[in-house]
Order: C-alpha cells, then structure tokens, then sequence
C-alpha cells in the first residue's frame, strides 16, 4: 500500500522506516483538504482517519489491521488517485 501512494506522489509524516507497521501518516497534498479526503473516502466505505491536534488538517492515517486483500488495496488506492489528482 505505501508502495502506491508513493507512485501518487503522496509523503509520509515520517521517516517509512520509523512507522509503525500497522499506521501510515500522510501528509494531505496542498491543493485538497483533509476533511475532503477523509469524507471522499468514506464515501466508498473506506475509513481514514485525521491527525492529532496541531496535524488535524496536515496528515490522514492509514490503519491496515485486520484482513486486508489485495484487492482491498487496490480499491483504496484507486479511489485515492481519484481525490488527490489535479
């Protein structure tokens, strides 16, 4: 999954080998809100989440826990792509 929103051109908060395996932060591109992110996916049934305080309108984290397919990754990314391309 951090594989393809890199080829989306999106940045973590961190360092990816500092992260948690089970958390990704991403830095929400400038040109979309986080809340927009967060509402676009949710409306496709994916749930991400804001950051904390001072970062609640930077970053959106990512819990991959659970059972995840291939295919869940997919869909996430490909609905992603839609939001954050210009």
């Amino acid at each position: 999954m951090r594989s393809g929103l890199k080829t989306l051109n999106l940045k973590f908060l961190i360092d990816e080998a500092q992260m948690s395996k089970v958390l990704t932060s991403v830095v929400t591109p400038s040109f979309v809100t986080t809340n927009k992110v967060i509402n676009k996916l949710r409306d496709k049934q994916i749930i991400v989440y804001p950051g904390k305080k001072e970062l609640t309108d930077k970053i959106f984290q990512v819990a991959t826990i659970g059972e995840i397919s291939q295919e869940d990754v997919q869909y996430f990314l490909h609905s992603i792509a839609e939001i954050v391309k210009k």
